[in-house]
């Protein structure tokens, strides 16, 4: 009687491949901060609470400027505040970043929001009151402090905000300027203050920043805002 056939064997698994390495990229900072958001929360439609801050801008990768603050959220109503702008980003070796500009008041009650400050480092420029009832103040600018490797600049205040039936916003202080190095021919230059808003009365403009150095170049005041 026939024996039967063995069964065929199995074939082999294919040999193993390796994986191939896939290299993962390493995040690339941003040349400048990131900026603050375009709005901050917008407020209720009545009553005392209006808009929201606007958020601060990123500082700023060595070398370039900081980003810039949010602005205020506005109120939707007749009454209600608005929000202060949000902060300059400060800037590392750069230039700061500029205040966010602030958030209107309702047109009936209500004082609008206070521009945000600018940012350290080469000043940043204070942002602007907001309009409503009652103007918003004007941020105030950016101070510039250096080694002695470059000018200094404080930022300009920020103007006042207009208003529809009250006082208008003060106008922002301009930012102080200082060399800190007894060896440097770098200036120091304050910001301007800011313009006041118009009003009833108009709102009185920003003091000019102050300048001063350790070495010996030249040092001038901030010029004052007038009077709105």
């Amino acid at each position: 009687m026939p024996v039967p056939a063995a069964p065929a064997p199995a074939p082999a698994p294919p040999p193993a491949v390796a994986p191939i390495p896939v290299p993962i990229p390493l995040p690339i900072p941003g040349i400048g901060g990131p900026p603050g958001g375009v709005f901050g929360p917008p407020g209720g439609a009545y009553g005392p609470h209006g808009g929201g801050e606007g958020p601060r801008g990123g500082g700023g990768f060595p070398g370039f400027p900081g980003g810039g603050g949010g602005h205020g959220g506005n109120t939707r109503g007749i009454s209600g505040n608005g929000g202060d702008g949000g902060a300059g980003g400060t800037g590392i070796t750069g230039h700061g970043g500029a205040g966010g500009d602030a958030g209107n008041s309702g047109p009936v009650q209500g004082t609008a929001g206070r521009g945000g400050n600018g940012g350290i480092g080469g000043g940043g420029a204070g942002g602007t009151g907001g309009t409503g009832a009652s103007g918003g103040a004007g941020g105030t600018g950016g101070q510039a402090v250096t080694n002695g490797f470059g000018n200094a600049d404080g930022g300009r205040g920020g103007d006042g905000g207009a208003a529809t039936s009250g006082v208008g916003g003060t106008g922002g202080d301009g930012g102080l300027a200082a060399i800190a190095s007894t060896f440097s021919a770098a200036t120091a230059t304050g910001g301007d203050g800011g313009n006041g808003g118009t009003g009833t009365p108009g709102g009185a403009g920003g003091d000019g920043g102050t300048a001063s150095t350790q070495g010996i170049g030249a040092v001038q005041q901030g010029a004052q805002g007038s009077h709105g």
